[in-house]
């Protein structure tokens, strides 16, 4: 567990480079810091909700693609060895969620995670992520307030619910 801990310290300031890289447009070096990320926690979801969107947005599309299914990939190899496990269909779930791919799998691992422990407001939320990414507002608020209800001190699980009324739909 402690070495678990170095390796996310030293991975959240490869991920702080990352950013820093990014948004000074040396895209190379942004990538090798990505990279570096990948090596020491390979399926790190922090780095995916942080750099596809950022690598679609600098145009680097086929490196943001390349994030998320090697990413994605890492769950799915998992869950052979583990299908009955809500954290690994949480995990994948979100993954794909966040990354408006594989939204079909999205929802259905998520639905899977939620089936598999139904008090977990964590994957309520997860569920109620994807069927917003698929368009479905109503869906997802309901997930949404299932989510706040399973955790009601939670202010991200709040501030989430409020986001789904407000919030602009993916384009289909």
């Amino acid at each position: 567990a402690e070495q678990n801990g170095y390796l996310e310290l030293t991975v959240a300031i490869h991920r702080t480079r990352a950013r820093g890289l990014l948004a000074q447009g040396k895209r190379d070096e942004t990538l090798n810091e990505v990279k570096l990320c990948e090596a020491l926690l390979p399926g790190n979801i922090k780095l995916v909700e942080d750099f596809v969107p950022q690598l679609r947005k600098a145009d680097l599309q086929a490196e943001a693609d390349g994030l998320f299914e090697r990413t994605y990939a890492v769950y799915e190899r998992e869950l052979k060895h583990f299908p009955d496990s809500a954290h690994l269909h949480n995990q994948a779930a979100w993954t794909a969620a966040i990354s408006q791919r594989r939204l079909d799998d999205a929802l259905r691992l998520a639905q899977r995670a939620v089936e598999l422990d139904p008090k977990s407001a964590a994957y309520a939320d997860t569920l109620a992520e994807a069927y917003f990414a698929r368009g479905d507002r109503e869906a997802a608020l309901k997930w949404a307030r299932k989510a706040t209800t399973l955790s009601p001190d939670s202010k991200s699980y709040e501030a989430l619910l409020k986001s789904f009324g407000t919030r602009e739909l993916p384009p289909k």
